[in-house]
């Protein structure tokens, strides 16, 4: 987050419409009682790479700092939020991987950016790495690997920072978990959503695990702050 001026504003929750006036883009939210403005051509907020009109689209949940300016409330930074989540086997000491299909293309943890309609989400209850967050992150780690994950088994490992490393978006922040899976679940661990099956090590291939990767045999992931997650994870076990 950047430094918060005196004058400036916070808006953290969903908005609901994206309009073009001018040289200006509009946000409106249920929860303001005022629209959001940003300059097309403005780069101060750093919003991700692209058209940005296209990187304001809903369903992107955004952290906004704003300020006054006239009569319109001016957006001076934003924010992504995202979750990652370490699946992890203690009896074979190993993690799930995925593969991705869409760029940056590879091997990554199970993951991704928090939705407008998270479960339990809104304006007045944002994004934290208690209640919300762990909610959107056993969603995400459900839909990757078509497992039924217990939320309760969620360990908060920390906050990142995912700026220099996703490409999709300039500003990102993550709150990463690791998840302990049941002997009896390891099997039921395959992938989902937009991601394809990873092979495995070679020492997870040969007892029949695909998609599993040995602690001692971890490959480079897509994301140079996945492999930072992964680290400071199984520090934890």
């Amino acid at each position: 987050m950047s430094e918060n001026t005196a004058s400036s504003k916070v808006y953290w929750g969903p908005y609901s419409l994206v309009t073009i006036e001018g040289d200006l883009i509009k946000v409106t939210a249920d929860d303001l009682s005022e629209p959001l403005y940003v300059s097309m051509q403005n780069n101060v907020t750093n919003i991700g790479n692209g058209p940005i009109n296209q990187k304001l689209n809903p369903p992107w949940v955004k952290y906004f700092e704003y300020v006054k300016q006239g009569d319109k409330n001016i957006i001076t930074y934003a924010e992504n939020r995202a979750v990652d989540c370490v699946p992890y086997s203690r009896s074979n000491n190993a993690v799930y991987l995925i593969n991705r299909n869409k760029d940056p293309k590879g091997l990554a943890i199970p993951g991704g950016f928090f939705d407008n309609k998270e479960d339990g989400f809104s304006a007045n209850n944002p994004p934290d790495p208690t209640t919300v967050a762990p909610k959107a992150a056993a969603r995400e780690l459900g839909e990757e690997t078509r497992a039924s994950v217990n939320i309760s088994s969620l360990v908060y490992t920390g906050e990142f920072d995912a700026s220099n490393s996703d490409r999709r978006e300039k500003n990102v922040k993550t709150w990463a978990y690791i998840y302990e899976v049941p002997d009896g679940e390891v099997q039921n661990f395959k992938f989902g959503d937009d991601a394809s099956q990873a092979t495995g090590s070679p020492s997870m291939i040969e007892k029949g695990l695909k998609g599993w990767y040995s602690v001692n045999e971890l490959p480079n992931l897509a994301f140079a702050h996945h492999n930072t997650i992964l680290k400071s994870a199984l520090s934890r076990i």
